[in-house]
């Protein structure tokens, strides 16, 4: 008679409970937004410190740190919410909390830190709906904004010089910003740079110079192709900034409507589908251009005359003889 092995209920409990909580802990986890595009050398890393190379169509969820190195490397992310986040080369951005509720403007929450480096926001539904809650933190400065399209560089005291002065810079594209400290506040509108000195030894103020590292930043992004990117994602106002597209809601549910996890196939994106249909017909194309063409460049010949060294067949002669 065999021996049959007897599994205690309350070790079948345990391994319930643990499953409960392992799908509890990935349900908090939820993706917040993806890596749009991407170039060079970005890196992510999770709250428990886990890295893995960036590349797009990776998730992203909150808490997460995006880090760009390298003088070429930079990312696109794109936010639930339609919000777009620009990292230039070596910068390093933390998602400290990210939501967006439809239903509920109240649970919105839109709160970054960007430890180094340079960054473009351009806002989505959370910065239209709730721009509250929105806050970009900095080692010295934290800014607000009110419907915008703004760049933040962070300037250490190794990369400062005489013209660019160690401290925080905020420039806006369009719409306004924020940025204030514990000795006061400051706001940025359409056209103006705000700065704030790396001790925080003053209240924010406004330049009466635009800073040539935005020139560069813009150069930059024109040569990578990341304002196509931007392009495609939000609407440009025609001044060098973006905004958000009128129907953002319905491109936002066509962008999201597949599960968690998507890695960034392109049959997954209703706009890669449409661009592999026509790469196909292109393709399917071609043979027939080049026919058309041969036709084309074929030299037209005269009935009655042959070229020369050319024999003359009569339909007689192909017949067999017997």
């Amino acid at each position: 008679m065999g021996k049959h092995c007897v599994v205690p209920l309350s070790f079948v409990g345990h391994r319930l409970v643990a499953i409960l909580f392992a799908c509890l802990a990935l349900h908090a986890m939820a993706e917040t937004g993806r890596i749009e595009a991407a170039g060079g050398n970005v890196e992510v890393i999770d709250t428990s410190g886990n890295p893995r190379n960036g590349t797009t169509g990776m998730p992203l969820s909150a808490g997460d740190t995006v880090s760009t190195a390298g003088a070429q490397s930079w990312a696109v992310l794109r936010m639930e919410d339609g919000a777009s986040f620009t990292l230039r080369p070596n910068t390093r951005l933390r998602l400290d909390k990210y939501h967006y509720d439809e239903a509920n403007g109240s649970n919105n929450a839109s709160v970054l830190n960007l430890l180094k480096g340079s960054l473009r926001a351009i806002t989505g539904l959370i910065g239209k709906e709730t721009p509250q809650v929105y806050a970009l933190n900095t080692p010295t400065a934290t800014i607000g904004i009110r419907g915008t399209d703004h760049e933040t560089v962070v300037v250490d005291e190794s990369q400062a010089s005489e013209h660019v002065p160690a401290g925080t810079y905020d420039s806006v594209n369009d719409g306004e910003t924020v940025m204030h400290n514990a000795r006061g506040e400051q706001h940025i509108t359409t056209g103006t740079v705000g700065f704030l000195d790396h001790k925080g030894a003053f209240a924010p103020r406004l330049l009466n110079y635009r800073p040539a590292l935005f020139q560069r930043l813009r150069a930059f992004d024109q040569h990578q192709g990341i304002l196509n990117v931007l392009g495609r994602l939000h609407r440009a106002n025609g001044r060098g900034g973006f905004t958000a597209h009128p129907d953002l809601k319905a491109r936002l549910k066509r962008e999201f409507a597949h599960p968690p996890g998507w890695q960034g196939q392109a049959e997954a994106r209703p706009w890669a589908k449409r661009q592999e249909a026509r790469r196909a017909q292109a393709v399917n194309r071609q043979p027939a251009k080049l026919e058309r063409k041969e036709a084309q460049q074929r030299p037209e010949r005269k009935r009655g005359k042959r070229r020369e060294g050319e024999k003359r067949t009569r339909p007689e002669d192909n017949r067999e003889k017997p």
